[in-house]
């Protein structure tokens, strides 16, 4: 059984181990693993070379043999086979059983039959059949192999049958040649059919095949075939035998001619030598060594028998080849025969010299060639020359303050370096380098190329002037562009603005440092560079690893991986917050003036302490959006942030969960627009001022004091809701408040109210201006969700499916109306009496006015809660949403009476104009009455201020359109008005109003003598009293608006 017979079947039944089998091959089973194994084999004449790791690898197998055989199987195979050994097969007898085939019989010389026992077979064909093959097959359907009619009976019954197969005739026939054949005269169909084929001496088969009845051709190989169902014919074709003729290798030259020839052919022979070569000898051997003659023209007769042409050439010539030679060349014959005296051709080129001419033979060994000339020796030989350049001496003339060195020599060609040594503070001067002839050679960067011919080389050398040159940072560097070696050198440096010199560090030309002393330096034999750094004076923040503190610093600021400067722009440029346990301001700080803070502190997971804020001036800061996101300490002191410029305060407290006071209430938000998310979340916050809150230019309040469930109260009714668009979630969370006035919550219609008060359990009650308040809004769902006691002003009640915008009302709603208060100050001089002491947004008020004795009314004004102005309409006012207080102004009788004619009106004004330009004459009172400013002199600035003290007695210089107020409308009309836009007497800007004034006061002449009449509005604008209205009134008038003046 061979190698692989049965590898990789995988699981099978069993396998039968026939008693015939002598030997079973390594890897036989490999891969398979049989459940069993019958082996009916003698263990002492079987071979199994099988190892344990590649045969039956399942230990389950089991290998059934003969009882008689178990010992000698276990001892023999017991460590080889990776199988368990049974012997519970004993040699038994079976039966055999014969099935007779159809065109014949079959019999067994036996019907029983032990186990190992050879039965043989015979067998009776009908006429005109034969035997095509037996067959034989176990109870297992085993084949049982059956050789020469014979079987060896396995250790089951067997079945025997056979196949018959017709029988056809078979002719046969020479063709061709000299030689016979035998076939049988018949033969089965499908049985195999040996031909015997016997040529004749000098002859051999050339073809065999056979014809059948349908003249079909089939060829026969190894003289047997298979028996087709057809009569045949065997048909031989004979031949005269090819004798071969092989051509021995031979060396120097080669033979060729025919490959094969028959007896007694002529065969003529190539003959080749190689170059230089000739043929020797040339010999034809037959197979049994004896030689066959050979004409002197290469011919001979082929004998009966294969043969070997052997040559062999010798030397005839010997070659000459001469080296391609670089700066030379070579010539000459190029064959010669040995002893033969060869002369050569040497020619150098320009400026080289042969130093050396030789040749080399076959053998490798080098031979010298003197006078051109060598005897040819027994070889091939290469003629080869070494050419040189020629060397030129080089001669140095001596130099005073330095030296020039180098090569001694050189050859022609030769790039030639010097080296220039001047003595310290010299330089080369000259240079000239001359061949033979005094011709000048050219010298580039201290080097030459060499001519052919000696040369000569001169120089002279200066005292030498080096270069300074400066780089620098941030800084103006002054000082000599070049100097003397020893000189000193005094450099000049000044910083630029807001920085500060850092270092300054001089270099020769081999990065030597040179020391500066003071700003000098002693010049060195070498150009130098001067470097100057300044660094920037800024903000910057810094983190320290070990402490994990991060450091805000003002000062000279240098980069580092761990410092970041500051700038507008940036927002939180600094890295590693996860890490930072600690913020320090350091006092420095205090002079930068950042303008954004931006997430500074937000989202720092270890933040709990900021130490020196009191150090951070906010005073240019626009942006705190989240500035404390998340800051996770207990305490925080922002009062005193100065936030008059900050637009953005969204997020600016945005969780900070574990903050319980917070002081707010210094912050200016004039400039705020956004107050989005703000103190969101801050739960454990009791209270937080806002109250002194200007929010006229807030968009959003969104979330502003969302879940912010610490709170027990807040003041937001000095809100100005004038430009809110977004309060959506602004008090959700707010599980402490019970009541809210939004009085000053006045908003036309907001964009986003949803979920305003949200999840506010305890809020009772939400106080609004006016009865007829309705919010709307484009999106108000869920405005009251979750304020389970809140209750209308009307009595209704809390429901929980009417939560949304339709509810924010007083009539039917959750809202309750609530009036205003109403304070009067009496001043001395008099009394003013209010209609009511309470009034609604919108509510129209009356005053009454009571002068004592020799008093007179001279105004009034009314302010609100925050002290701003109120518009007046006569002796009534409209409530604005805000509490109000009302005050009187009384002064004394006739005090204004300039003209001394009893009544105090236009006419008082007119008569300082008249005085002021002459046209009239004051008494002493009058004149110490008309002089108002009290500079002495009487003009028409005292008009204008009597005309503002009767008309206009509460405006002040600024309050141009004597609203009350010092704003933007006011900076638009003195803009205007520099611009020649008033030149139109109706525009808005007109500066020259004068409606109210009389005929006689229209009349009377410009007492600035610059076409001007002075009116209060006027007076007015002209801020700086230089009696012009121009620029410099706009300048003054724009610093007012901001707080500045």
């Amino acid at each position: 059984i061979g190698n692989n017979a049965f590898a990789y079947i995988g699981t099978i039944d069993y396998i039968d181990i026939p008693a015939s089998v002598t030997s079973i091959s390594g890897g036989a089973f490999y891969g398979t693993q049989p459940t069993e194994i019958y082996s009916f084999a003698d263990p002492d004449s079987l071979t199994w070379s099988n190892t344990a790791d590649e045969l039956l690898p399942s230990k389950q197998t089991v290998v059934h043999v003969y009882s008689q055989y178990l010992s000698r199987y276990q001892e023999k195979f017991g460590d080889s086979v990776n199988a368990t050994f049974v012997g519970d097969l004993d040699s038994k007898i079976h039966d055999i059983t014969v099935v007779q085939p159809a065109h014949g019989t079959v019999t067994a010389d036996c019907e029983t039959v032990h186990t190992g026992t050879v039965v043989r077979l015979t067998n009776t064909a009908d006429s005109g059949y034969g035997l095509k093959k037996y067959a034989v097959r176990d109870t297992k359907k085993n084949n049982i192999p059956v050789t020469d009619g014979a079987f060896v009976m396995p250790d089951r019954d067997v079945i025997v049958t056979a196949e018959f197969s017709r029988i056809y005739s078979i002719a046969y026939e020479v063709a061709s040649g000299e030689g016979t054949i035998e076939v049988p005269n018949n033969a089965p169909v499908g049985t195999t059919v040996t031909v015997t084929v016997n040529p004749y001496t000098n002859n051999d088969l050339k073809r065999l095949y056979y014809t059948d009845s349908n003249g079909e051709v089939t060829e026969i190989t190894d003289n047997q075939f298979v028996m087709p169902a057809s009569d045949i014919t065997v048909t031989a074709e004979f031949g005269p035998i090819d004798y071969n003729v092989t051509y021995s290798d031979a060396q120097n030259g080669s033979v060729t001619g025919v490959a094969t020839a028959h007896l007694g052919d002529l065969i003529e022979l190539t003959v080749t030598p190689d170059e230089a070569y000739k043929l020797n000898s040339l010999t034809v051997t037959d197979s049994e060594g004896n030689e066959v003659s050979v004409t002197d023209d290469y011919k001979f007769n082929m004998p009966a028998s294969d043969v070997t042409v052997s040559a062999e050439f010798v030397r005839d010539y010997y070659r000459i080849t001469y080296s391609d030679t670089q700066n030379g060349t070579l010539s000459g014959v190029l064959t010669a025969h040995e002893g033969e005296t060869v002369t050569l051709t040497v020619t150098s080129d320009d400026y080289y010299e042969a130093k050396s001419v030789f040749f080399t033979d076959s053998n490798g060994d080098e031979f010298s060639i003197t006078d051109d000339r060598f005897v040819m020796p027994a070889s091939d030989i290469t003629v080869n020359a070494a050419f040189e350049k020629i060397d030129y001496d080089i001669y140095y003339i001596e130099a005073e303050n330095g030296s020039v060195t180098g090569a001694s020599t050189a050859n022609y060609g030769d790039e030639v370096e010097l080296t220039v040594t001047p003595e310290i503070g010299y330089k080369l001067e000259t240079l000239s380098v001359r061949d033979a002839d005094e011709n000048e050679i050219q010298v580039t960067d201290g080097r030459f190329t060499m001519p052919g011919s000696d040369v000569s080389i001169s120089s002279s050398f200066a005292i030498a002037d080096y270069n300074i040159n400066y780089v620098t940072e941030r800084c103006v560097v002054s000082g000599p562009e070049c100097a003397n070696y020893g000189d000193e050198i005094t450099l000049t440096i000044t910083p630029d603005e807001n920085c500060v010199i850092d270092k300054v560090t001089v270099m020769d030309a081999d990065n030597n440092v040179i020391p500066v002393n003071a700003d000098k330096f002693i010049m060195p034999a070498s150009d130098v560079t001067v470097t100057v750094e300044a660094l920037p004076i800024t903000a910057y923040a810094e983190y320290d690893y070990e402490t994990q503190i991060l450091y805000f610093r003002y000062g000279p600021y240098r980069e580092t991986s761990d410092s970041w400067e500051i700038k507008d722009d940036s927002i939180k440029p600094w890295k590693y917050i996860r890490y930072i346990t600690k913020a320090v301001f350091d006092p420095s700080f205090v002079q930068a003036r950042p303008k954004n803070t931006r997430s500074w502190f937000a989202a720092y997971d270890s933040l709990t302490d900021i130490e020196g804020i009191e150090y951070l001036n906010t005073s240019e800061v626009t942006d705190m959006n989240s500035m404390f996101y998340g800051y996770t300490g207990a305490s925080l002191d922002v009062s005193g942030f100065d936030t008059s410029k900050v637009t953005d305060f969204e997020d600016m407290f945005y969780g900070c969960k574990n903050l319980t006071s917070l002081d707010v209430s210094g912050f200016d938000t004039s400039s705020a627009e956004s107050l989005k998310n703000m103190f969101y979340n801050c739960e454990n916050l009791i209270s937080i001022d806002v109250s002194g809150f200007n929010t006229s230019k807030v968009t959003d309040m969104g979330g502003m004091f969302a879940s912010c469930s610490g709170l027990t109260s807040i003041d937001v009714s000095n809100f100005d809701t004038s430009s809110l668009k977004d309060i959506s979630t602004m008090f959700a969370g707010c599980t402490q408040l019970k009541t809210i006035d939004l009085r000053s919550f006045n908003v036309p219609k907001y964009n986003n109210a949803v979920l305003v008060f949200r999840d506010c359990v305890n809020l009772e009650t939400i106080y609004v201006a006016t009865a007829d308040t309705a919010w709307k809004a484009n999106s108000g769902w869920n405005v009251f969700y979750n304020c389970e006691k809140l209750v209308g002003g009307t009595g209704t009640p809390f429901d929980s499916e009417n939560v949304d915008i339709s509810m924010a009302k007083v009539q039917d709603g959750y809202f309750t109306a609530k009036p205003f208060d109403i304070t009067v100050v009496n001043a001395s001089g008099g009394a003013v009496e209010a209609d009511k002491s309470q009034a609604y947004m919108g509510d129209t008020v009356s005053l009454d006015f009571t002068s004592d004795d020799n008093m007179v009314f001279s105004h009034y004004t009314v302010t609100d809660k925050n002290g701003g102005k109120v518009t007046v309409n006569g002796d009534t006012f409209t409530m604005p949403a805000s509490d109000v207080t009302v005050t009187a102004v009384f002064r004394e009788q006739g005090i204004y009476d300039i003209n001394e004619d009893g009544i105090e009106d236009i006419n008082d004004i007119a008569f300082i104009i008249s005085a002021s330009v002459g046209d009239v004459e004051m008494t002493a009172s009058q004149q110490a009455k008309a002089d108002l400013n009290g500079d002495g002199v009487i003009d028409g600035f005292d008009a204008a201020e009597l005309d503002r003290i009767l008309f206009a007695n509460d405006c002040e210089a600024g309050d141009v359109d004597m609203d009350g107020d010092i704003d933007l409308v006011d900076y638009a009309i003195v803009k205007a008005h520099i611009s020649g836009v008033d030149s139109d007497e109706n525009h808005p800007a007109n500066l020259l109003d004068k409606s109210y004034l009389t005929a006689e006061y229209d009349s009377i002449k410009d007492s600035y003598d610059n076409g001007v009449i002075i009116t209060p509005i006027y007076y007015n604008a002209d801020i700086n009293k230089d009696k012009a209205v121009d620029a410099f009134d706009l300048f003054d008038l724009d610093k007012r608006i901001n707080g500045l003046a």
